[in-house]
C-alpha cells in the first residue's frame, strides 16, 4: 500500500507543533480516500548554537551605524545576564511547559516508532511511498545541521517539498555545492518565501513556487475549537512574544502597554533575559500549552512580536500586530515576505526606533482576501503535487 510520510521538525515550539498540525489538516482535505499518511516522528534537530561572532558584529556597525556600540553592549549584556539565568535549575518548569504539548501532539499523526538521525541514515525512510519534506525551517543549514536527512540523501522514492524554508537570505558558501547537488532529488518544489524561490534559482532550480505557511490553510473559524477554554488573563493586555536577543522589544511594548492601559503579557519559550520583574504590572508566562498560546493571541488587544507565527496567528484571528524586528536577523525574511504579500509593511518597527504609542487598527478586509486568494493557490498546488508523486 503506498503510504505518504511528511518529514519536519519536532521539537517544542508552538510555530512548529502547530504548522505540523494545519498541515495534516490540509492533506486530510486533499488527498485521495485511499492514502494514509503520517508525520515522521524523529529526535529534535535543532542548534540555537548559530551565532558567527564576526559575521554580528560586522553586521552591526554596517545595519546600526552609530548604534552599533549600544547594540553591541546590549548583546553582551544579554549573553552575560542569560548565563546566570540558565546556571539556575529550570527543569521542573521545563518539564511542566513539554507536558502541556501532549494534547496537540495527541491531534498529529506521528509515527508509533520515534526515530533518530541513524535510523534515517540506515534507509528506515524507505518504507514510504513518497516523503513531503516541510514546513518550517527545514533547510536553514545552519540551525539544522542534518541537512542531508532534510534533503532526502538517503531515501530512493518521490521527494516534494511543502513551504520548506531555508530560514536564510543566501546559501553558506561552505555549503553551496552540497544544495545544489541535493536539490534535484526533489520532483517537486514549494518553498515558503520568495526568497525561497530565488534560492532555488541559484541552485539551479526554476520550477520552484512559494505558497502559504500551512498555518495559513485553515480559517479562523477551523482554530476555535483549539483555543483553550481557559481565561488566562482577566484584564485587558498586550502579548509580547520575543525569540531574539532584545531588550529594546520588552521596553517599547511596556510604553505601549501603559498608553494603551493594558497589561504586559510576556510570553517566553525559555528562561531567558529579561526579568519581568524590571517592568512594573508586568505578567511573565512560561508554562503555556500551544492552545493556551493561540488564546493569548486570539484575546490580546495587540501583539508586539518578532515570531513568525505569532504574526502568523495574529493576521488569521484579525488581530492588531507590531513586528519588532532586529536589522542583523537573517529570519526577518519570512516575515517581511508576507507583510508585503498582505501589504502591512506599516507593522514593521525596527530595533531602537519608537514603536507608535496608538493601537491602529489593522483593516483586514483586503488582508482577509489576499490570503484566501494565496490558501486556495497553494491548496491546489499542494493537491497537485501529491497527486503527481503518488
Amino acid at each position: 500500500m503506498k503510504k505518504l510520510g511528511i518529514l519536519t521538525l519536532v521539537f517544542f515550539n508552538y510555530g512548529t507543533r502547530l504548522q505540523s498540525y494545519a498541515l495534516c489538516k490540509a492533506i486530510e482535505k486533499i488527498k485521495p480516500s485511499s492514502l494514509p499518511f503520517e508525520v515522521i516522528n524523529i529526535e529534535g534537530i535543532w542548534s540555537e548554537k548559530v551565532v558567527n561572532k564576526k559575521k554580528l558584529l560586522i553586521n552591526c556597525v554596517s545595519y546600526y551605524k552609530t548604534k552599533s556600540i549600544k547594540k553591541i553592549f546590549y548583546l553582551i549584556k544579554w549573553r552575560i545576564e542569560d548565563w546566570l539565568i540558565k546556571k539556575k535549575d529550570h527543569s521542573e518548569e521545563e518539564a511542566k511547559r513539554i507536558k502541556k504539548f501532549s494534547s496537540l501532539i495527541r491531534k498529529i499523526p506521528y509515527s508509533r516508532k520515534k526515530y533518530t538521525c541513524t535510523d534515517i541514515r540506515n534507509g528506515v525512510l524507505n518504507k514510504y511511498s513518497a516523503i513531503l519534506v516541510g514546513s518550517d525551517q527545514v533547510w536553514n543549514g545552519i540551525k539544522v545541521p542534518c541537512q542531508d536527512i532534510y534533503m532526502l540523501d538517503y531515501f530512493n522514492g518521490k521527494g516534494l517539498s511543502y513551504a520548506a524554508s531555508f530560514g536564510l537570505k543566501t546559501i553558506p558558501q561552505k555549503q553551496f555545492n552540497n544544495y545544489q547537488h541535493r536539490i534535484n532529488r526533489f520532483d517537486k518544489l514549494l518553498v515558503r518565501e520568495e526568497n525561497g524561490v530565488e534560492l532555488c534559482k541559484t541552485l539551479g532550480r526554476n520550477d520552484a513556487e512559494c505558497v502559504l505557511d500551512p498555518t495559513l490553510l485553515l480559517s479562523k473559524e477551523e482554530y476555535q475549537t483549539l483555543i483553550s477554554h481557559d481565561e488566562l488573563i482577566h484584564e485587558n493586555f498586550i502579548l509580547v512574544y520575543s525569540l531574539n536577543y532584545s531588550y529594546q522589544i520588552y521596553n517599547q511594548a511596556d510604553k505601549f502597554a501603559k498608553k494603551n492601559n493594558c497589561r504586559m503579557v510576556i510570553l517566553k519559550r525559555s528562561f531567558c533575559p529579561p526579568k519581568a520583574s524590571v517592568y512594573p504590572n508586568a505578567i511573565q508566562l512560561y508554562e503555556v500549552s500551544p492552545e493556551d498560546f493561540l488564546w493569548l493571541i486570539h484575546n490580546a488587544k495587540c501583539i508586539i512580536t518578532n515570531s513568525y507565527h505569532a504574526m502568523l496567528f495574529s493576521i488569521i484571528f484579525n488581530k492588531n500586530f507590531y513586528l519588532y524586528l532586529d536589522k542583523c536577523d537573517e529570519e526577518n525574511s519570512r516575515m517581511l515576505s508576507l507583510s508585503k504579500i498582505c501589504h502591512l509593511n506599516n507593522r514593521i518597527v525596527w530595533e531602537f526606533d519608537t514603536l507608535p504609542l496608538t493601537n491602529y487598527d489593522i483593516d483586514y478586509a483586503p488582508v482577509n482576501s489576499i490570503i484566501e486568494y494565496h490558501r486556495q493557490k497553494s491548496m491546489n498546488l499542494l493537491q497537485q503535487a501529491i497527486n503527481s508523486i503518488m
